[in-house]
């Protein structure tokens, strides 16, 4: 399960999905309402854009599958119990993940793959009716997905967007916690170190659903899309603190001495993500940068002031979303 994932709402969603797929195959007289349900199962995903996306990977990788099995099954038995249709499916799969790896269609494989099995294993009457039938539980199952993905999106985007905010906060400030450890205490300074894999996946996690909500722009609730640009930008800042907290800990990994000034400034920035007052952290983390006689270090707590300031907007209005992306190591690469 991914970092930021709400179980509620995935529950919820999930359930929805399926129910809704498995009833309008039902209404449509699909007779295959578990590809229905399987495929609105694919393309739960936490953006309308998102999912709209997924299912558009959907529907291609479907058409491809059925462009590729279909000489196949021409050519060879109809009866799906004979041997060499073993195969035909061995054949036809490798073409389609092939294909799809090829295209870059990574959310089309699973029903790509399993298209081409589903037109030479199941008895249908003929390839054109079982062609049929699975592009219409395709279709169905991708529309049954996005109108649950919309109404969720629109009645609760911004509750959803604050919690990610807030879990994507909480993963940066744990190991910046074992950061202010470590300046104490050395012997912890190797495992702090090593710690920062969680937060990287929660910002990259984040960076992806904000991005997608952006692309939202004629979908309705556009304060959500505005408020989630915002966020984006302040990401920039949360992340440039992530990679300076790792920054910092890899420097005081061959040090002996405890550094009880930068502890204590890197245990106020945890603070300050978790209740938002970055001013406080902000001062602590440059005067610890001003009384450490280590040039790089003092570099390191200095631009982490700047990117504490970027990734809380409540005290300063953030960057433009279109301004051109720094990265913390250019600076440090220069001194």
């Amino acid at each position: 399960m991914a970092t930021l994932t709400d179980p509620l709402y995935l529950a919820v969603k999930v359930g929805a999905a399926a129910g809704l797929a498995v009833l309008i195959a039902h209404v449509a007289r699909v007779p295959d309402a578990l590809s229905c349900g399987f495929v609105a199962l694919v393309c739960v995903t936490p953006t309308v854009y998102a999912g709209l996306r997924r299912g558009l990977e959907q529907l291609g990788g479907a058409a491809l599958a059925g462009i590729i099995t279909t000489p196949l099954a021409l050519a060879g038995p109809t009866h799906p119990a004979a041997p060499v249709v073993a195969l035909q499916v061995a054949l036809a799969t490798g073409l389609v993940a092939a294909a799809c790896h090829r295209l870059r269609w990574g959310g089309g494989y699973t029903v790509a793959g399993f298209t081409a099995l589903y037109l030479r294993v199941l008895p249908f009457a003929s390839l054109g009716e079982a062609l049929r039938v699975r592009f219409a539980a395709v279709l169905l199952g991708v529309a049954a997905a996005s109108a649950v993905n919309l109404v969720v999106a629109w009645s609760a985007a911004g509750s959803i967007r604050e919690r990610r905010v807030r879990l994507a906060r909480a993963a940066v400030a744990d190991p910046l916690r074992r950061a202010a450890a470590a300046c104490v205490d050395p012997a912890s300074r190797a495992a702090a170190a090593s710690a920062w894999r969680p937060a990287f996946a929660a910002v990259e996690e984040l960076r992806a659903d904000l991005a997608a909500q952006t692309r939202e722009l004629l979908l309705p609730h556009r304060s959500a899309v505005r408020a989630a640009s915002r966020d984006l930008a302040a990401l920039e800042g949360l992340a440039d603190l992530a990679h300076l907290g790792r920054h910092v800990c890899l420097l005081l990994v061959d040090r002996e001495r405890p550094e009880p000034l930068a502890g204590s400034a890197l245990a106020r920035a945890a603070e300050s993500l978790a209740a938002p007052s970055p001013d406080t952290a902000c001062a602590a983390l440059t005067e610890a940068s001003e009384g450490t006689p280590d040039a790089a270090l003092a570099t390191a707590l200095r631009l982490m002031a700047g990117a504490l300031r970027a990734a809380l907007p409540a005290s300063r209005p953030p960057p433009s979303v279109f301004s051109e992306p720094r990265h913390p190591s250019t600076e440090l690469g220069r001194r």
